[in-house]
């Protein structure tokens, strides 16, 4: 969509133990088409590490200019399984990748970098179809309604302590922790701008209403 303009877009594949900058941020668009086409999938997913590595390029891009917006775009099936580093090391006994990805998430919305996060598994549909909503807001209503169930008091509680939802929702984790917004791919490819709609969700916040609530558990009761 941007092709021909003067944005800059770089490349980082998160794969095997950790990150790797495949194409440092450019507007020669054949450089990043090589780049794409460089990428594998990986059986481990080192989500907050990917995170790190974008966060690191854009405190460097912002040294060239200070006045850059960036916009950090995960592409995934968000089930981390590898922590960061520093997780690991001397007097850290318990380790988890989701806090990992928690905390590196809340480390991109301090420096003020919008995310948008983009599942590409087919089975998180499901949510979409039972709730009857957009996917980030679909999982928002079910982080809620667990957590009325749970008794918790927020919702990052919610997903930290419910295993099915730490296992499952990732996407939506990395956006609420990070300011975002989460998107099935296939949702984007119905757009006429895939960009605009990322742009979009980056500043929209989703405020679920009491209606909402009561409209998803008389569904959910029948």
């Amino acid at each position: 969509e941007v092709r021909g303009s003067r944005d800059r877009a770089g490349i980082i594949a998160f794969k095997d133990s950790g990150a790797v900058e495949v194409q440092t941020p450019t507007s020669n668009w054949n450089k990043l088409y090589r780049g794409f086409a460089q990428l594998r999938v990986s059986g481990l997913t080192p989500l907050a590490e990917g995170l790190m590595k974008s966060l690191e390029t854009i405190k460097r891009e912002r040294m060239r200019r200070n006045s850059i917006e960036p916009l950090v775009i995960v592409i995934s099936d968000f089930a981390p399984n590898v922590p960061l580093a520093q997780s690991v090391g001397p007097g850290q006994a318990m380790y988890t990748p989701v806090r990992d990805l928690v905390k590196a998430s809340r480390m991109l919305r301090k420096a003020n970098v919008r995310l948008a996060a983009v599942n590409v598994d087919p089975e998180q549909v499901q949510w979409v179809r039972i709730l009857k909503r957009p996917y980030h807001d679909a999982l928002e209503l079910a982080t809620m309604l667990r957590m009325r169930k749970e008794g918790h008091d927020n919702p990052m509680e919610t997903l930290l302590s419910v295993p099915e939802f730490r296992k499952t929702f990732g996407a939506y984790l990395i956006a609420r922790a990070g300011g975002g917004h989460a998107y099935l791919s296939r949702e984007l490819m119905r757009v006429d701008s895939v960009l605009g709609e990322l742009l979009k969700g980056s500043h929209e916040k989703v405020r679920l209403k009491a209606s909402d609530l009561r409209e998803a558990e008389a569904y959910l009761s029948h």
